[in-house]
């Protein structure tokens, strides 16, 4: 009984002890650990944007030029170096892309100078498609204007006769025209001629090829003498085409005693005419020369000498290389490097540079109006008639229209000096051969013919 008692007594001894304990407060909770702060993504970076194609270039069109003229033959030197000078302009203007869009490649045909011969240099350049033509010599305007009407391609000569721009057609000519010349040197030996120690007119007489260079300026010529006070049209001499020999025009040209004998011949022929009248007696300086000779003076000069041609009077709406301006210091840049020729070179290759850059004026403003894609010979001959004052500064202004096609009618006269020409007066005062104009000297004297 005693040991169950004491046993009870032991299990409740704890309960009792726990019983008199106060409640302890619950421990408090650990904190969670603050969170880390997840560091931020990088910001993906925005993909660039796409590369905006590079527009393609403007596709470049070729063009075809065609330029008829006679390699071989007489003129052959000065066609040689007549090229050179337009096709000079069309690769300078290729390369600096002075017309954006446009190329042009030039195209060329014989002639042998020999007008029979020129529509069968034009019918083979006709097979490439030309868009324009350029041509030397000058009669070649002639023989081509129809052609050209009707197949609607423009054709910038270096010269040309009456027909080939009355009426106006598609044939533009950048020279003065053979009875603008004649004009003008006649107006000048009018102004300048001594009288007083003369006492009498001068003495003009005119020797010549029978082809348009040599006759289309007489009749005009001699209906103006006869309005001017101090000069006598005494003599006009015209020999078959090709002729050589001109002992009997120079005799009876001598017979005449001119004063000046004004020379409407190329190279060739003029060098056998003066060689004659100087045998004769007649004295040198009485020759005359202008542009059909001037423009192989090289050949001139090493046939007869220097001492032959001193003191003669020379003509042409070009600048002699003489003269310097920005424009010739720009034709010899271009010469120099595009040429393929060396210096020293004749007047000849002004005779193709000159027209080239008259036709490269034209094709630059039809490409600005209708677009290089687009431009037509029709476009050109429209844009050729924009053209006024045009000064490349190699040769006199040049100014077209609707109605006039002879864009240079203004002549400088030079004078010969150690072989050289050298300009008599000045470059910016040339001898204006177009007022009166030919053409209107001609039309009053067919009505004066018509009332009687």
């Amino acid at each position: 009984m005693v040991l169950g008692m004491l046993a009870l007594s032991l299990l409740a001894m704890p309960l009792l002890a726990a019983c008199g304990q106060k409640d302890a407060p619950a421990p408090a909770p650990t904190p969670a650990p603050a969170p880390k702060p997840s560091p931020a993504p990088a910001p993906k970076p925005s993909p660039a944007p796409a590369p905006k194609p590079t527009p393609a270039p403007a596709a470049t069109r070729t063009v075809k030029v065609g330029y008829i003229a006679g390699f071989t033959g007489p003129l052959a030197e000065g066609t040689k170096e007549a090229f050179a000078g337009a096709k000079a302009v069309f690769d300078w203007a290729n390369e600096t892309n002075y017309i954006p869009g446009l190329k042009v490649e030039m195209v060329s045909g014989d002639d042998q100078y020999q007008a029979a011969k020129v529509m069968q240099a034009y019918k083979q350049i006709q097979a490439e498609e030309p868009i324009a033509f350029l041509s030397y010599p000058a009669g070649n305007a002639d023989v081509l204007k129809e052609v050209m009407r009707r197949n609607k391609t423009p054709l910038v000569n270096y010269g040309g006769g009456n027909f080939s721009i009355d009426p106006p057609g598609w044939v533009f000519v950048t020279v003065a025209m053979y009875d603008t010349q004649q004009f003008a040197v006649l107006k000048w030996i009018n102004e300048n001629w001594d009288v007083a120690r003369e006492g009498r007119p001068a003495r003009f007489a005119h020797l010549a090829w029978d082809n348009s260079m040599g006759t289309s300026s007489i009749k005009p010529g001699m209906l103006y003498a006869e309005q001017l006070p101090l000069v006598d049209y005494v003599a006009a001499e015209v020999a078959p085409s090709g002729t050589m020999d001109f002992t009997p025009y120079i005799t009876r040209l001598k017979q005449k005693d001119p004063d000046f004998i004004y020379m409407a011949l190329v190279t060739p022929p003029a060098i056998s005419a003066v060689k004659t009248g100087i045998a004769m007696g007649i004295p040198k300086e009485k020759f005359m020369y202008f542009d059909y000779v001037t423009f192989m003076w090289g050949a001139m000069l090493r046939a007869v000498g220097n001492e032959v041609v001193e003191g003669a009077f020379v003509g042409t709406s070009f600048y002699h290389y003489t003269i310097d301006t920005p424009g010739m210091q720009k034709f010899w840049g271009i010469w120099d490097k595009y040429s393929g020729l060396q210096r020293p070179v004749g007047l000849a290759a002004l005779v193709g540079y000159n027209p080239g850059l008259v036709l490269l004026e034209g094709m630059k403003r039809a490409a600005a109006t209708t677009g290089a894609d687009k431009i037509t010979g029709e476009d050109i001959y429209k844009a050729l008639q924009t053209i006024k004052d045009f000064n490349p500064g190699t040769m006199v202004p040049v100014t077209f229209g609707p109605d006039i096609r002879d864009g240079a009618r203004e002549m400088l006269i030079y004078k010969v000096k150690d072989g050289k020409i050298y300009l008599v007066g000045d470059v910016d005062k040339p001898i204006d051969g177009g007022n009166p104009h030919p053409s209107e000297i001609l039309a009053a004297a067919a009505a004066a013919a018509a009332k009687k």
